[in-house]
């Protein structure tokens, strides 16, 4: 019985490890695609974008662990930074995160021009 008991702990704790979201957990600058990955025991991805000046674009991939994400999608938060929030594996270096992060900033200078 024991056995059978330690089979089935094994087997849930396999496929608990392989429902948990994957994300990318790295930071960047300008172009440069993340290499770091971890699990996440959250719903969500995020990638968040600060435009430093016209040279450098930073950017940091995360597992969203600071509950900033409600929903997918993306906002701005202080200081301009364009955080995205996405719930696939992965996600949060898509090249859609991307055409939405050279977008965004380009719209705010307009504004704050």
């Amino acid at each position: 019985m024991s056995s059978l008991l330690r089979t089935i702990s094994v087997l849930l704790v396999i496929t608990g490890t392989s429902l948990a979201l994957k994300c990318y957990d790295d930071n960047t600058e300008n172009n440069v695609k993340p290499t770091k990955t971890i699990e996440c025991d959250r719903k969500f991805c995020s990638k968040s974008v600060l435009v430093k000046d016209k040279d450098t674009t930073l950017n940091s991939y995360r597992c969203d662990n600071m509950d900033r994400c409600q929903n997918e999608g993306c906002y701005v938060e202080q200081y301009g930074v364009v955080v995205c929030c996405c719930s696939k594996d992965f996600c949060n270096s898509s090249s859609k995160i991307s055409a939405i992060f050279a977008v965004v900033p380009v719209i705010l200078l307009k504004l704050l021009a």
